[in-house]
């Protein structure tokens, strides 16, 4: 599952390194649309950098849940 978190991230900055000389910072129109691409693009980075840095500790809770699920089920 961390494979697909970094693969998007990777893809994404890859993404702004293309788009970057491309993006035009002016006013109007244009402006707008590069700052809000941008905008977009590095919440995407940091949304899958969030889930690529605690995905590890929810599988562990996720783990722990379900151990004390199957004993209150089965008394085991």
């Amino acid at each position: 599952m961390k494979q697909r978190w970094l693969l998007s991230i990777l893809s994404a900055l890859a993404l702004i390194y293309y788009a970057m000389p491309r993006l035009s910072f002016t006013e109007g129109l244009p402006g707008y649309f590069s700052l809000l691409w941008l905008t977009f693009a590095v919440i995407a980075i940091g949304g899958n950098l969030a889930a690529f840095l605690y995905a590890e500790s929810k599988q562990k809770e996720m783990k722990k849940a379900f151990k004390e699920e199957k004993q209150r089920y089965y008394g085991t």
